[in-house]
């Protein structure tokens, strides 16, 4: 541009600028954007937790009791009115695990956190509840905040003033459960040593080692909220089988030029093309693995292999972030996953069910694929090495046979 359009540009500027003063004009206000909530941390997320709220809708999730409505989300908040009396759950069942929330309750509310709870009967007392109250101050006893509802008492209550956000975290690993709340652990509890029933309750000893996540709704018309719920699960529970011992490659056979190593305790595959198989065969089971594949990485976890190749028959169960045609969680070439929701160099959470004809794909709680399909019964697992480029890492691997077939 010219130094003569220039000066007659920055004329025009000036005049124009004049006349809004003059004018006492006065430009639109600028809208401000909420910042999309971190549902968990990327800490969190790269070690393998996930979020059970998606910060939008109740998705993943269904509401028990007279009424369904009591349960909503504002503000990327579960929020409860507490006019229902009920619970909301989760649609999937999780045995061992890590749980994180935050809540915040109104004056006088009542509420709990249900975990292992069965689809019939008292949540509280199927499974077990982690009491919520507003009763910050209060001496600590088997039903204040923090209290195994009725059966186990924290060793100090950490329930803040109402209308503040308490951070709480649940761990259930086989028979010990551990509370941590406001930063204090307050629960450190054995399962086996509670024998005794409670008001004609089972104890805790005989409850189920499995099953949802519930929310309470105490039906006294007081408001509780609820947000950044997430998850990381745990190996083993009942009937489950590691195929991989943290130490060896005892049970595994490998075909190829990967290199597969034990570092730390984790399974690695890298430096080449090709598989590491188990030495059994199986036929129906739930396969459930947590992994770790690098940028741009590539690997699989086969089963119902019907030869060990380098490239093997069988389905598998893909792990690549960048195939659009087959993204993690698809049957390669067969199934395509539903959705992407896992990302490069953060550890996920496969579980593939297959029974008789029946194979279901969860990844990180989510289920990608429901399919039915005949075309392999029975067969040895393999985990694949894809590339050189490739660097993949298996932290559990384990196996629960199922007892029958199709359903």
């Amino acid at each position: 541009m010219s130094g003569h359009r220039k000066t007659a540009v920055g004329a025009l500027v000036a005049l124009l600028a004049t006349a809004l003063v003059l004018t006492g004009c006065k430009t639109a206000p600028v809208q401000e954007t909420k910042p999309k909530p971190q549902l968990v941390s990327d800490e969190e997320r790269k070690d393998g937790w996930f979020p059970l709220f998606n910060g939008a809708d109740l998705t993943g999730w269904q509401a028990t009791g007279l009424r369904r409505d009591t349960f909503y989300v504002k503000d990327g908040i579960i929020e409860c009115n507490g006019t229902g009396g009920g619970w909301l759950r989760t649609e999937k069942t999780f045995e061992n695990f890590i749980l994180r929330l935050e809540y915040k309750m109104s004056k006088g509310a009542n509420s709990g956190i249900a975990v292992r709870a069965t689809p019939e009967g008292n949540p509280a007392f199927t499974g077990m509840e982690i009491q919520l109250l507003d009763d910050y101050g209060r001496r600590a006893t088997p039903n204040t905040t923090g209290s195994i509802y009725d059966s186990v008492a924290p060793t100090e209550n950490m329930s803040k003033p109402a209308g503040e956000w308490n951070g709480m975290e649940i761990t259930c690993n086989n028979r010990q459960v551990k509370i941590v709340m406001n930063g204090k652990q307050i629960v450190d509890a054995n399962l086996d040593d509670y024998t005794v029933p409670i008001h004609d309750n089972l104890p805790l000893k005989d409850r189920a080692p499995s099953g949802f996540v519930e929310l309470q709704d105490y039906g006294q018309k007081k408001l509780i909220w609820f947000r950044n719920i997430r998850l990381k699960p745990l190996p083993g529970g009942v009937g489950w089988q590691p195929l991989f011992n943290h130490k060896d490659l005892t049970g595994w056979e490998t075909v190829g030029t990967a290199q597969w190593t034990v570092e730390n305790g984790v399974l690695v595959g890298s430096r080449g093309q090709g598989h590491i198989f188990t030495t059994a065969s199986y036929d129906n089971f739930m396969l459930r693995t947590s992994l770790r594949i690098n940028r741009r990485g590539n690997s699989g976890v086969y089963f119902r292999v019907q030869d060990k190749a380098q490239w093997p028959t069988g389905y598998e169960a893909q792990v690549d972030q960048h195939d659009p045609k087959n993204p993690t969680g698809s049957i390669y070439g067969m199934y395509k996953a539903s959705k992407l929701i896992t990302r490069d160099a953060e550890w996920l959470t496969m579980q593939v069910t297959a029974d008789g004809p029946h194979i279901v794909v969860e990844v990180n709680g989510q289920t990608v694929v429901d399919a039915q399909d005949t075309k392999f019964q029975r067969g040895p697992i393999a985990l694949q090495a894809h590339d050189a480029t490739s660097v993949v890492e298996y932290r559990d691997v384990e196996l629960k046979p199922l007892s029958s077939g199709a359903k």
